[in-house]
């Protein structure tokens, strides 16, 4: 049973992975600190060993994952069906790796065979994608990065051993995809004059985020971000705390 945290859990720094000498001991480090959360203040990095058989529910633990302050790291990935973390929708990236080709916030390595699936993910603020030894899984090349990545980066697919996907997202609406079915088509959420945007009930039209959202939304307020790209005071988006309040326990107001 999963039990939902809306609460930040703490990660770690970049690059320390979940504590654990075998799979089974990751995936318990895992499920015990992280089971239900929404938000990581830091990083995420798991590494687990070959020869160890997994199943898409392996990972169940990360399904309400919204926000990582730091990076998301995954390495030595056994051969399995899908991970798919259906939430996550923005790495934040104040925590990176360093490479020779700048910072890095996703680090996707040594993944055996299968599907990884972000469905939900529309920024990573700062830091690149990075794919190393992922040859058994190259549906990623389907995904429309650049409208992730901030600050005109470009993922880094050098060393990735991939020369095209093997899914077909032409059912896409966007023509972009992490995998086969609906479920997971990419949500496109740049747009020409906007930082993010969203498409208008009524004619399908594109409308402009709030320059204070993050990773995108669902209407044209500072009430309606999915991420805020500064501060969340108790659902707006805002650019500076409130001043402080005085109760008067003589008006028993604020």
């Amino acid at each position: 049973m999963l039990i939902f945290r809306d609460t930040p859990c703490l990660g770690d720094s970049t690059n320390v992975f979940i504590k654990g000498t075998t799979t089974a001991e990751v995936l318990g480090q895992l499920y015990s600190r992280f089971c239900g959360c929404t938000y990581i203040t830091g990083s995420l990095s798991i590494q687990l060993s070959l020869g160890t058989a997994l199943t898409e529910d392996s990972f169940n633990s990360l399904y309400y994952l919204k926000e990582i302050s730091g990076s998301l790291q995954f390495n030595t990935i056994p051969s399995m069906s899908t991970i798919t973390l259906p939430n996550l929708r923005i790495i934040r990236g104040q925590d990176t790796f360093a490479s020779s080709g700048g910072p890095v916030s996703l680090l996707i390595q040594s993944f055996t065979n299968g599907f990884l699936n972000l469905p939900s993910l529309t920024e990573i603020s700062n830091g690149g994608a990075v794919f190393v030894s992922t040859s058994g899984t190259c549906d990623f090349l389907n995904v429309l990065w650049t409208d992730i990545l901030s600050n005109g980066l470009l993922p880094d697919y050098s060393n990735s051993g991939c020369s095209s996907p093997s899914t077909d997202c032409s059912s896409c609406s966007s023509g972009h995809c992490w995998s086969s079915g609906s479920l997971y088509c990419q949500n496109l959420t740049k747009c020409q004059g906007c930082g993010r945007c969203f498409k208008s009930s009524g004619d399908g039209s594109d409308q402009c985020c709030s320059d204070l959202c993050a990773a995108g939304c669902y209407g044209s307020t500072n009430t309606q971000c999915y991420a805020c790209s500064t501060l969340n005071n108790n659902g707006s988006c805002v650019t500076q705390c409130p001043p402080a309040l005085v109760y008067d326990p003589v008006l028993f107001k604020l």
